[in-house]
């Protein structure tokens, strides 16, 4: 959405509240902390008379991404009313999957649908829709459509210009993370590798000491890959050469000159009382990580993503007794 907090509509923002069952004196309580935002205008260096507008949400204000993400979900609800009424189609990871249509994040909207030019007129007349009332404005220069690869070209060129955007072959990276990860997973995620040097490569200009290199790699270093590893398993090799840029790191080394290192990485692992310093083994906070996500898959079985994944990988069977098939993500 372009400019998403500054077009929100105030009488819309006040409407979706009541109708949410707010109580009124509530929904005026609020919408009076919402109005009482005043303008004006700098002429000749000098601000002008003040005026109130009618639409726009403060940046900053506590209570207002809570108000941004009420309006966002009149567009959550449309969506799944159309999908529910067969106006759209979404998509399906298996037969015994949930329909997937649509996720969003803060003011980003991701949309699944069947490559069909019904579908998409259907949508653009919904987003209309949506962003007449709310006031919202879709960002046509910031949106792309990614087609499935076995879509006609007819249909392609047919389909961008009912939306008016541009088509992509790779998405490239959503929240910091790669949307299409193929059989070379080590180039893929090397961006994560390169992060962290240029990291390190910064912090040798400065003279820092030991204690001063230890916090920098556990509390910068060390957390930069933190998120991805939440999601995907890097390989054993890929995790060994952040370990060794770490090492070199903290030994002083720089660019072609060696140091004598008197202790081994994996012996920086163990905490202070065993002689280490509490260095994490990158591989192994790695598998922590996953092993957290099949926490949340046994105890929130009924979340989207955990049966879109059962429906995917283990249909007929429970997570803990699953087995590697074949066709494994």
């Amino acid at each position: 959405m372009n400019k998403a907090y500054d077009r929100v509509e105030w009488d819309f923002l006040e409407a979706v509240m009541l109708k949410m069952g707010f109580a009124e004196s509530w929904v005026n309580l609020i919408m009076s902390c919402v109005r009482s935002v005043e303008l004006s205008v700098l002429i000749n260096g000098q601000p002008g008379r003040k005026f109130k507008p009618s639409k726009g949400l403060r940046q900053g204000d506590p209570i207002l991404p809570y108000l941004f993400l009420i309006v966002s979900d009149v567009l959550s609800l449309l969506i799944q009313s159309a999908v529910s009424n067969e106006l759209l189609q979404g998509i399906k990871m298996g037969n015994r999957a949930p329909t997937l249509s649509h996720l969003m994040f803060a003011d980003d909207t991701l949309i699944f649908l069947k490559a069909s030019t019904q579908n998409c007129k259907n949508l653009v007349m919904l987003l209309n829709a949506y962003c007449y009332a709310s006031g919202h404005q879709v960002n046509f220069s910031k949106s792309t459509l990614f087609l499935s690869p076995h879509t006609p070209m007819q249909l392609r060129e047919s389909l961008c210009n009912i939306f008016g955007m541009p088509e992509v072959e790779d998405p490239r990276n959503y929240l910091g993370l790669p949307t299409v990860l193929g059989r070379a997973k080590k180039n893929t995620l090397f961006y994560i590798k390169e992060r962290i040097l240029c990291k390190v490569d910064g912090w040798k200009q400065q003279l820092l000491s030991q204690a001063g290199r230890e916090v920098l790699i556990k509390a910068v270093a060390q957390a930069v890959p933190t998120y991805p590893m939440n999601i995907f398993l890097l390989p054993l090799t890929f995790c060994k050469e952040i370990d060794s840029i770490l090492a070199r790191f903290w030994w002083g080394q720089t660019g072609d000159r060696r140091r004598v290192n008197g202790m081994s990485w994996e012996s920086f692992g163990n905490s202070r009382r065993d002689g280490g310093l509490g260095f994490r083994n990158t591989y192994e906070f790695n598998l922590a990580l996953i092993a957290k996500q099949c926490w949340r898959l046994v105890h929130d079985p009924d979340s989207l993503w955990a049966q879109t994944l059962k429906a995917r990988y283990f249909p007929n069977t429970t997570f803990l007794e699953a087995k590697k098939g074949g066709r494994a993500s």
